[in-house]
């Protein structure tokens, strides 16, 4: 039996590639809650909510505090969502360069805040890919076997 964290995996993978040739309008609203949250995960463990923002990854940002609601990640939501507090009106622009030199500004000015957040997200209130994996298998996207 695949382990949770191969089961989400697979189902994101061929999602990546769908994105990169057709784009974030040609996913599902399904695909569209695993992908971003995914990727939010991937990013922040990585180099924190600044990498996460700086990065195509975040694209998906205006979206992830609903999909993390969708999978049951409500205190993760949280956090995001006090990340996205540091842009102007909580949204953090779509365009990634817009995104980017919004980013410099703040920490330029620094009001920036995001380290107390990486913290927290760090310490784990969800287990993201458990949740992902029970959210692909209640949409009945993924076996259980």
């Amino acid at each position: 039996m695949a382990d949770s964290l191969d089961v989400v995996f697979e189902f994101v993978e061929p999602v990546i590639e769908k994105l990169e040739k057709k784009g974030s309008d040609s996913l599902s609203e399904l695909e569209t809650t695993i992908l971003s949250v995914w990727l939010l995960e991937a990013d922040v463990n990585n180099g924190g909510f600044n990498q996460y923002f700086w990065n195509s990854s975040g694209d998906f940002a205006n979206q992830v505090v609903s999909s993390l609601h969708n999978i049951g990640a409500v205190e993760t939501a949280g956090i995001v969502k006090a990340a996205l507090a540091n842009f102007p009106n909580s949204t953090p622009p779509t365009n990634r360069i817009e995104r980017q030199n919004t980013l410099e500004a703040l920490e330029e000015s620094g009001a920036l805040k995001l380290d107390s957040l990486d913290s927290e997200f760090y310490e784990y209130p969800c287990d993201l890919t458990e949740l992902m994996y029970q959210y692909l298998l209640n949409q009945g996207a993924v076996s259980g076997t």
